[in-house]
């Protein structure tokens, strides 16, 4: 199909909807939308001028468009603009817009990603780490407040305390750091460097949904310290769970188990840098104003967006 067919050589939109529609469209950042006769939102933009932007769709005719553009433009019945303090602003309303509504000819951010929330508990009987997309826990920073939950009936330890991070984004990155992170904490439990002594469980690149690390007596106070050192890790305070661990292996390596030691460190302090503290960053000033220690989804796109943006 040329792009005659899809509408004529002359300004189709100013023919269709009148000059007297872009007349009074400010020279200031801000979001528009696009909406068919049927009242369907078709697309979202944003612009640092409102009225550059909405003018170039106004001027637009056959031969100066792409395919995508002639589509759009044969069925604008009518637009819509929102004034903004600043580019900013617009860039981050432009996405809120585009994740809810997922218009038809907007094609980036529309796709709903995954997002997971860490339990992290301790009992008299070792600790476990478990990922959730919808935690059946109160969204706030908890501690006592957890063990009332079911997930902690079924364990039939005593919990003594417990930790919800997150949320933290991506299927695969959230899974493939949290199974580095348990593997390497079951091997300096066990003293082991031998990766064919894991579990069946642990031996997959992603992490099983939960694991409980049940441990005896005298591992107590191990246990109470990997705790400690892994609530630092999660709220992206300090990365030194990883150098703890590292230390309590075997110190006789063979060079296979020293370049696999070395590729999974390599990957959790990467995670760290670039996740777990730019998220440290993100819940201090939450904690500033008073807000829950936690990260929701639509938080977390527009910090990702923001810092895309940088």
């Amino acid at each position: 199909m040329s792009h005659l067919q899809l509408f004529p050589a002359e300004p189709f939109l100013e023919n269709k909807l009148g000059k007297e529609a872009f007349e009074k469209i400010p020279r200031q950042p801000g979001i528009y939308r696009f909406y068919d006769a049927d009242n369907t939102l078709l697309y979202v933009g944003k612009a640092k001028n409102l009225r550059k932007r909405l003018f170039s769709y106004k001027r637009a005719s056959a031969g100066k468009t792409t395919r995508k553009e002639g589509a759009l433009i044969r069925r604008i019945d009518r637009f819509e603009f929102d004034v903004l303090s600043s580019e900013t602003d617009a860039f981050l309303h432009e996405n809120r817009w585009i994740r809810k509504c997922r218009p038809e000819f907007n094609h980036q951010n529309k796709h709903i990603e995954t997002y997971y929330y860490i339990i992290l508990y301790l009992t008299n009987r070792g600790l476990g780490l478990e990922y959730s997309m919808t935690p059946a826990v109160p969204l706030i920073p908890v501690n006592d407040s957890v063990e009332r939950l079911p997930i902690f009936d079924q364990i039939g330890f005593r919990v003594k305390s417990a930790r919800l991070f997150g949320c933290f984004k991506g299927h695969r990155s959230v899974r493939i750091h949290l199974g580095h992170l348990i593997r390497l904490i079951w091997l300096t439990m066990n003293h082991t460097m031998h990766p064919y002594n894991l579990p069946s469980r642990l031996s997959r690149n992603l992490a099983p949904k939960r694991y409980f690390f049940d441990t005896e007596m005298h591992q107590q106070s191990q246990s109470e310290k990997i705790y400690s050192y892994i609530t630092e890790w999660f709220t992206g305070r300090s990365p030194d769970l990883v150098y703890y661990l590292i230390q309590g292996l075997p110190e006789k390596k063979s060079r296979f188990q020293q370049e696999l030691l070395c590729s999974v460190t390599d990957y959790l302090l990467s995670y760290f840098d670039r996740t777990l503290a730019a998220h440290c960053n993100l819940i201090s000033e939450k904690e500033k104003n008073g807000n829950p220690g936690l990260i929701f989804q639509e938080e977390l796109d527009d910090f990702y967006l923001l810092h895309k943006t940088d």
